[in-house]
């Protein structure tokens, strides 16, 4: 694969419940650098706020979510 065929910015899933998107990256840690990388480190997670439970899952993010313009 070349590496132009890789997207720009990677949003990987590792239930590690490590809030990092560095520490345990899954690829070389040569890819992905300079703010683009989403890691999705917990998944079905039980959170309650004001009386009401809601079922999450758990991301750190280093990379934008949108480019406008």
């Amino acid at each position: 694969m070349d590496r132009r065929d890789l997207p720009e910015i990677l949003w990987y899933a590792r239930y590690d419940d490590v809030y990092s998107t560095t520490k345990g990256f899954p690829y070389a840690s040569t890819l992905y650098t300079g703010h683009r990388r989403g890691h999705q480190y917990a998944v079905n997670k039980k959170v309650t706020h004001t009386g009401g439970t809601l079922t999450i899952d758990r991301n750190a993010w280093d990379a934008p979510v949108a480019i406008v313009g």
